[in-house]
């Protein structure tokens, strides 16, 4: 099942796993996809052509620009921006406020901090 809140802005195209929760004032744009068992919380935007793995959890307020891949299973926490054409390996946690230049390279098992 997936939940989508009605104040939240999904692309039609987007494809969204099962069992993935998208709460309000979420903005989703087109070409992403969304993996299983995923939450993206109050007025986070994801942007055009985004990937998202398995089980992440995406905190209120953080931004994923356009192009980025998000790895399976990472914590990216409240008002963090990913910048465009970033790339997320698997098990990374990004801190709250953190802001990641467009084009990075985040390895498995990271941890982004401010």
């Amino acid at each position: 099942m997936v939940e989508i809140s009605k104040s939240a802005k999904v692309a039609k195209d987007a494809i969204i796993g099962h069992n993935t929760s998208i709460a309000n004032g979420v903005k989703i744009k087109s070409g992403v996809i969304i993996g299983k068992d995923v939450l993206i919380g109050f007025n986070a935007v994801i942007g055009k052509n985004v990937q998202i793995g398995d089980r992440c959890i995406i905190m209120s307020g953080s931004h994923v620009g356009n192009n980025a891949i998000i790895g399976k299973c990472n914590v990216i926490f409240a008002d963090t921006y990913i910048g465009k054409g970033t790339i997320l390996g698997n098990n990374v946690m990004v801190y709250r406020d953190a802001n990641i230049r467009n084009g990075s390279v985040v390895e498995n098992n990271a941890v982004v901090l401010v």
